[in-house]
C-alpha cells in the first residue's frame, strides 16, 4: 500500500468517530464552516453562471467515493433513451489543467480527461468535457456538441458558480461519518446540506427486503430518497478485451486463488461486495484514489486472478499481465422510479 493511500485510510478512520485526534481538529473544522456559509451567502444574492439548458449536479457532502459515477453512468443512459441528449462535465481530478477545458467523447485519454470522465465517455458515448471551473467545461461542451439539451455534471454540488436545477446526492453506508467538517470529519458541507437536494441516493451492499414504493405524495416530497446496490454485470480481460457475462466469468472462477486490487474512493466497498458475492479474495491492495497504475502495482501479487474495478481498468491499458481482470457493475436502485421523477422535473422547467 502506498503512503498516499495509508493517508487515506488513517484519515477515514480518524473521521468515524468522535476521538482526540477528530477533537483536536475541530478549530480548523471552524474555520470550514464560515467559509461554507460566506460562500453559500455570496450566491444566495448573486446565482452562478446558468446555460441554456438544464444542469443536474450529481455530488456528496462526504469527502471522497460514495458511487457518484456508476449513478452518473445510469442515468445518462436513461435519460438518452428517453429522448434526451445530455452530456456531462467533471472536474477532471488526477490530471494537470492546461488551463483549457477538454471535450470529447468514445474512448478518451485517462491521462488527458482523467479516469472517471473517461470511463464514463467509454460507457455512454456522450459528450463529455472536463475543467476545475465546470462552467468553462460546460460552455466549450455546448460549443463543440450543441445538440445537447441537458447537462449532468459528475461531482460539483459545491462548486456554486455554475447553477443547477436539479441536485442529485449520493451516500453510502457511512452516512455523515463523526458528523464534522473538514477536516475534523469527512463532510465539505453540514448535514443539513442534505435538506436541500432533490434526490438522494444511498450506496448500500444489498438492498432492503422492503423495497421503496413511490406514490403521488411520496414524488412531491423532498428529498426523494432510494437506495442502490452495485451489481457486476460483465468481466472484461485486460489483456484481450474480452467481455464474459459475470455468471459465467464467477462459475469458471470461484474456486480459483483471487486477488483484488482497487484505487478508488473507498476501496472497502468493492472488497466487500466481492467477499458478499462469496468470492474467496486472498489478497487485497488499496491504491491512491484517481493515481496512476503500473505494472509494479501486481508483479509481486502471486494469486492466479487479480481482479481490479471498472474504473481502474481505464487506465491499464499498459498493463501486459494475462491475470488481470476488471469487474464492470452497474447500480440496481430500490426504487427504479427516481429518474422518472428527475425527467418529471425536467419537463417542468
Amino acid at each position: 500500500m502506498t503512503l498516499k493511500a495509508k493517508l487515506e485510510q488513517l484519515a477515514h478512520r480518524v473521521w468515524s468517530s468522535i476521538n482526540p485526534i477528530s477533537i483536536a481538529l475541530t478549530p480548523l473544522s471552524w474555520i470550514t464552516a464560515r467559509v461554507i456559509k460566506r460562500k453559500h451567502k455570496t450566491y444566495l444574492h448573486n446565482p452562478g453562471w446558468h446555460p441554456n439548458v438544464p444542469v443536474i449536479i450529481v455530488g456528496n457532502i462526504f469527502v471522497g467515493g460514495t458511487g457518484k459515477t456508476p449513478v452518473v453512468i445510469s442515468l445518462t443512459q436513461t435519460l438518452f433513451e428517453k429522448g434526451w441528449r445530455p452530456g456531462v462535465v467533471s472536474r477532471g481530478y488526477g490530471v494537470k489543467s492546461t488551463g483549457k477545458a477538454q471535450a470529447g467523447r468514445g474512448r478518451l485519454d485517462p491521462n488527458t480527461f482523467g479516469d472517471e470522465p473517461a470511463l464514463i465517455s467509454s460507457r455512454t458515448n456522450v459528450p463529455v468535457s472536463v475543467h476545475p471551473k465546470r462552467v468553462e467545461a460546460v460552455q466549450l461542451l455546448l460549443k463543440e456538441y450543441p445538440e445537447t439539451n441537458v447537462i449532468i455534471s459528475d461531482d460539483g454540488l459545491q462548486h456554486l458558480q455554475l447553477d443547477r436545477d436539479i441536485e442529485i446526492i449520493v451516500q453510502d453506508s457511512r452516512g455523515i461519518g463523526n458528523g464534522l467538517l473538514l477536516p475534523a470529519g469527512p463532510l465539505r458541507e453540514p448535514e443539513q446540506r442534505l435538506n436541500q437536494a432533490d434526490v438522494i441516493i444511498t450506496n448500500q451492499l444489498s438492498i432492503p427486503d422492503q423495497q421503496d414504493k413511490a406514490d403521488d405524495n411520496s414524488i412531491r416530497l423532498k428529498p426523494y430518497q432510494t437506495t442502490m446496490m452495485l451489481k457486476p454485470t460483465y468481466a472484461m480481460h485486460i489483456s484481450t478485451g474480452k467481455r464474459i457475462q459475470w455468471e459465467e466469468w464467477l462459475v469458471k472462477h470461484i474456486d480459483t486463488p483471487i486477488a483484488a486490487v482497487a484505487g478508488i474512493g473507498h476501496p472497502k466497498r468493492f472488497f466487500a461486495m466481492l467477499a458478499n458475492l462469496d468470492i474467496q479474495i486472498g489478497f487485497t491492495r488499496t491504491l491512491p484514489d484517481h493515481g496512476k497504475i503500473t505494472q509494479s502495482d501486481f508483479q509481486d501479487i502471486n494469486q492466479e486472478i487479480i481482479v481490479v474495478t471498472a474504473k481502474d481498468a481505464i487506465k491499464c491499458d499498459n498493463i501486459n499481465d494475462d491475470r488481470v481482470w476488471s469487474i464492470e457493475v452497474e447500480p440496481v436502485f430500490s426504487n427504479p422510479d427516481w429518474i422518472d421523477h428527475i425527467t418529471r422535473r425536467l419537463a417542468q422547467l
